[in-house]
């Protein structure tokens, strides 16, 4: 399911409603407290994410926000960096939203009249505003209280700071999974599981040579030299390398551009519209207006509508890994 919040595209998963439901089957007495439930957790977490969202565009970035079966995540594309105390004022803003709402519904239900049923469906929508919020703040990356630590320690050591926080990362979690084991809460130790094995494995990633990316940006600057000249073969050869290569965000973005402009010119349409639907955010909805037009013009309706499509959905994030993709 696809829509959007004025300028910023959501985009929902139905693994996030089958996993709503797993919690709320359980302890849910009646159809309508689980219906309350799910709805509940939708507005929470699609509201947790708008806190960011909305934090992140103070700071001029564009958001993008998707809920999935581990809950939900904003993202920004087009690879631009923050400070780490604005990094701290986004990665705040979610919980903040969720904890203040939850603190607004318990205050209401202690003071506000109300039937039984509804003071049933508002102890569950406090758990999960209250308590996804504060659940956030735990010091393990990706949550939300591992980027602020994460920010926070690049205050003093911006090369060695997210390094650190993946380090108590691993330790938080495995302390949570050895405790959810042993009071046999197996959910917590599998998410827990999870979260240590992706720190794990991104702190053993970080321990490799770092490639050297100034050539990339030269050969990226040639590509944009063919592009000029019309030379489409040449920005394909010059940009690709830089694309399956570069570990930056921004050098990676700009070949996905550049690649896409270059197959056009080649007229690879196969090409063209693999790097448009996998990369549609990063390419941004501009840029798909002029292919969406393209394809028009060339009489290439289905294409078009495709494109349209996607410029229209914006789904969140940069798609699935690049590994073994040739744009």
């Amino acid at each position: 399911m696809n829509f959007r919040l004025g300028s910023i595209p959501v985009q929902v998963h139905g693994s996030f409603f089958l996993t709503m439901l797993f919690f709320g089957m359980g302890d849910m007495k009646t159809p309508i407290l689980l219906v309350v439930w799910v709805l509940g957790a939708f507005l929470a977490v699609l509201l947790h994410e708008l806190g960011h969202a909305l934090a992140g565009r103070l700071f001029g970035l564009v958001p993008a926000i998707q809920l999935h079966g581990m809950g939900g995540t904003t993202s920004w594309p087009g690879g631009k960096r923050l400070t780490p105390g604005k990094q701290i004022v986004v990665s705040l803003a979610g919980p903040l939203v969720g904890i203040v709402l939850g603190a607004a519904m318990l205050v209401g239900a202690a003071y506000v009249p109300h039937p039984p049923l509804v003071g049933q469906a508002t102890t569950r929508l406090v758990w999960v505003t209250l308590g996804w919020g504060i659940l956030n703040l735990l010091p393990i990356l990706p949550m939300d209280g591992g980027a602020v630590m994460s920010a926070f320690f690049q205050l003093f050591s911006p090369k060695r700071g997210e390094n650190a926080a993946r380090v108590v990362s691993i330790l938080t979690a495995l302390f949570i999974a050895a405790v959810a084991l042993k009071y046999g809460v197996i959910f917590g130790a599998i998410l827990a599981g999870v979260y240590l094995a992706r720190n794990v494995q991104q702190l053993m990633a970080s321990a490799k040579p770092k490639v050297d990316e100034a050539p990339l940006a030269a050969a990226l600057a040639q590509a944009y030299v063919a592009l000029e000249a019309q030379d489409g073969a040449a920005a394909v050869r010059l940009a690709e390398p830089v694309f399956v290569q570069a570990e930056s965000p921004e050098l990676k973005i700009t070949a996905i551009r550049v690649l896409a402009y270059a197959r056009l010119l080649e007229g690879q349409w196969g090409h063209v519209m693999s790097i448009l639907e996998r990369f549609a955010p990063v390419i941004g909805s501009e840029d798909l207006e002029k292919f969406e037009r393209t394809a028009a013009e060339l009489g290439r309706v289905e294409d078009a509508a495709r494109i349209r499509a996607l410029r229209l959905a914006e789904p969140a994030g940069m798609g699935p890994a690049v590994e073994g993709f040739r744009a």
